[in-house]
């Protein structure tokens, strides 16, 4: 990184510590993230690794990424299988959703913020051999530290939003310098891959490998709620406000809605969320709260059971398509088989929407009268379910494999034991 750069980044981090300090702490306590996530993620505590072989470190920075990386880090796993793995996040429901992929051979703890001598210490405590970035992670003193100790940096699943590409010149400055320590980018896309030559990346170090989340794999540890107590619902997954409202406004105007099973993006709005559906009868998960005959919603205000719902919905509904969010991993629902619905803000999923929707494997309404009559016809109709989820499927099962093979090879020729 461009010198007075660094020293103007490392004082502005300097000088927020006190407010990071304290969001940390209040994210702490909203997301039930104990102690171990506020000294962890100000870089007070780092996990010493046991020596092995040879060390890799996977960062997946939120739900979105750990979701995406289980099946890769699985099979990631069985090919490095004497190296020892160190996994790292930002948030307590990424650790819960990573927690089920430790073995005798894996650690797994926050990553600290970027401070200089939190970040050194990290790459002590570790000593990787190969830096496995999920995504859009380029912090400054991450990357400069991986160059400095000359350990070869991955970006998977590269992507970059339009918002990040029209940030004003003098932030971009930083990401440039960051990338400038980036060994590969394997991107999402086309689009992506310009947006990273726009950011200064060398065409030579990106290759366009198609979306990870492609090789969503479903859960086979995967089981039943015995909380809904064989009921048939639909699910809302991964919502956002206001859709949890629109659904409450659907089980106003009609009884003969089924359950609705609402598992939020963000379970930390569970309070929120249940003033929203105040008037009607509603179990919450958090509260181990069983469903009755007359319970209208089922809130499962926690973490790392999509797959269990996923398993036995009749319809899912995927969030964050009606609110400005861009929705979010359609093919996790495609993988199971069900019946999807979506709004129409998909542009953080764009390949994978005409994907399903060239099967004829999804559903896009644009309000709330669409959702209404499309959850009307497939609740009532299940060979319409079976037709949409079979054609989801079909979608998914096409691209998983080849996707996860793709991924995989481009990460194993980067890793020093692997180079000729």
């Amino acid at each position: 990184m461009n010198f007075w750069r660094t020293i103007a980044y490392n004082f502005l981090l300097f000088m927020l510590s006190p407010l990071l300090l304290a969001h940390t702490v209040r994210q702490s306590v909203a997301r039930k993230g104990g102690q171990s996530f506020i000294v962890q993620r100000m870089g007070w505590q780092i996990n010493t690794v046991t020596p092995a072989a040879s060390s890799i470190w996977l960062h997946a920075a939120s739900v979105g990424e750990a979701r995406a990386v289980m099946p890769l880090l699985d099979a990631l796993q069985k090919h490095f299988h004497r190296c020892h793995f160190t996994l790292t996040c930002n948030t307590p429901e990424a650790l819960q959703i990573l927690t089920p992929c430790l073995t005798e051979k894996t650690t797994l703890q926050y990553c600290a913020i970027d401070f200089p001598a939190a970040t050194r210490q990290m790459f002590r405590q570790i000593k990787p051999s190969l830096l496995i970035l999920v995504e859009t992670e380029l912090w400054p003193n991450m990357l400069s530290n991986a160059a400095h100790q000359q350990v070869p940096v991955v970006v998977i699943n590269g992507r970059l939003s339009a918002k990040t590409l029209k940030t004003p010149d003098f932030i971009q400055s930083f990401y440039r310098d960051a990338l400038r320590h980036v060994t590969q980018v394997l991107a999402r896309s086309t689009a992506d891959a310009e947006g990273y030559q726009q950011l200064g990346v060398q065409q030579s170090k990106i290759t366009v490998l198609g979306n990870l989340k492609n090789a969503y794999q479903k859960g086979s540890r995967a089981t039943s709620l015995p909380e809904l107590n064989n009921r048939r619902y639909i699910l809302a997954a991964s919502t956002h406000a206001p859709e949890e409202a629109l659904f409450a406004k659907l089980a106003s105007q009609s009884d003969e809605l089924p359950l609705v099973v609402i598992a939020p993006r963000h379970p930390q709005r569970s309070t929120e969320i249940q003033q929203i559906l105040g008037s009607f009868s509603t179990a919450v998960r958090s509260r181990g709260e069983p469903v009755t005959d007359t319970t209208r919603f089922y809130l499962a205000d926690t973490t790392g059971e999509l797959d269990s719902l996923f398993a036995d919905a009749v319809v899912v509904y995927m969030g964050g398509s009606l609110s400005q969010t861009g929705g979010h991993n359609l093919l996790e629902p495609a993988a199971w088989g069900r019946p999807i619905i979506s709004g129409p803000q998909l542009w953080n999923f764009t390949d994978e929407s005409e994907l399903l929707l060239r099967h004829k494997g999804m559903l896009v309404v644009k309000d709330a009268d669409q959702l209404a009559a499309a959850l009307s016809d497939l609740a009532t109709n299940p060979q319409r379910c079976q037709q949409l989820g079979n054609a989801a499927l079909k979608a998914v099962s096409e691209q998983s494999r080849e996707t996860l093979d793709r991924y995989l090879a481009g990460i194993i020729r980067h890793h020093p034991q692997e180079r000729p």
